[in-house]
């Protein structure tokens, strides 16, 4: 009897860990944590903007957001690795100011 191999699951390369989905935050001020396979660059782009570059720290990358006006917006996070582009989404909204 043959035994089958198990294929290795799929490693996400990229995800956005905060804000959550849906999540409503302040926008004065908010950092987005970014987790990634190993790799030397990542990407936001808030709302369909320009990409912008994250820092690196402690493990995670980071965006910091502020300014957003009240309402619902989207997040993208980029990372090229082993030369193929991944991608992550996330929408979110910013409350009005207490």
């Amino acid at each position: 009897m043959a035994k089958t191999e198990k294929k290795p699951k799929a490693v996400k390369k990229i995800g956005i860990d905060y804000p959550k989905t849906n999540e409503v935050i302040s926008g004065e001020h908010y950092a987005v944590r970014i987790s990634t396979a190993p790799c030397d660059k990542v990407e936001l782009s808030i709302d369909g903007g320009a990409w912008a570059n994250c820092a690196n720290s402690s493990g995670f990358w980071w965006f910091h957001l502020s300014g957003l006006a009240v309402g619902t917006h989207r997040l993208a996070a980029r990372v090229k690795i082993d030369g193929e582009t991944s991608f992550a989404m996330r929408k979110f909204e910013v409350s009005k100011p207490a």
